[in-house]
């Protein structure tokens, strides 16, 4: 079993299988987790305490962690309110290890940030199944926000200008191309007039040529093709080029 951190990082970035960090003062408690989820391909890491966890999690970088609540000093609520005050932990899923399953214990353990528990004595198939749900739920955020980021990175890289557009006509989002055309910042951007503006100016064909106002003083004219937002929310995209320009 790693029980210690030594060599983790270059270890943690030379392997894809999940991390797994085990916080529990009781060395027999560890040691049955160990067993039942070292066989799935786990990288399994121990703490003895909420301290010590919270010492070793900057250096494993977890996807996971099995906390146990009833510990000396500082006890499973509290550590696991610690982790997810940490930037680098807050979105590491726990799962606590309990004997307390009165409602109580249970509302407490989710208020602190837990996201299930297990309760004692453990089975191994239980454990198995809950482990995977969350970390197949990680996965599956990690990769949402991966997408996110990418698709943000390539609208902030653009050269036509673009509006996202809540229902009411309001402007949720304007990229630097736009905010360099008209020569305001975001915030000057997101105004309800200027959303109304946009919805209002074609609202059959979708494109055409609008007129807004730029910097200080004048205006500058532009190409617009209002569209829906893609899937089931409403609202409505705004791709903006000086008029006459063609990408």
């Amino acid at each position: 079993m790693d029980s210690n951190a030594s060599s983790t990082a270059t270890a943690r970035l030379g392997s894809p299988d999940p991390v797994i960090l085990i916080v529990d003062d009781t060395p027999p408690n560890i040691g049955l987790l160990h067993t039942m989820l070292r066989p799935q391909g786990y990288r399994i890491y121990a703490a003895s305490s909420g301290l010590q966890a919270l010492e070793l999690v900057e250096r494993i970088q977890p996807d996971l962690i099995l906390l146990d609540v009833m510990m000396p000093g500082m006890d499973g609520f509290a550590t696991c309110r610690a982790l997810k005050a940490r930037s680098a932990t807050t979105d590491v899923p726990v799962i606590f290890i309990t004997a307390c399953t009165e409602s109580e214990d249970v509302v407490l353990g989710f208020q602190a940030g837990a996201a299930d528990y297990i309760a004692k004595p453990i089975r191994v198939e239980e454990v198995l199944a809950r482990v995977q749900t969350q970390l197949a739920l990680r996965r599956c955020a990690q990769q949402e926000r991966a997408e996110q980021q990418q698709l943000r990175a390539i609208v902030e890289s653009m050269r036509e200008g673009l509006l996202l557009l809540d229902p009411q006509g309001s402007v949720r989002y304007s990229n630097p191309a736009l905010q360099e055309q008209l020569g305001r910042s975001a915030v000057e951007i997101q105004s309800p007039e200027l959303g109304r503006l946009l919805r209002q100016a074609l609202p059959a064909s979708g494109q055409g040529q609008v007129h807004l106002a730029q910097g200080l003083c004048g205006s500058v004219p532009l190409d617009l093709t209002l569209a829906p937002w893609p899937g089931d929310e409403a609202g409505s995209v705004a791709l903006l080029r000086p008029a006459g320009v063609h990408s």
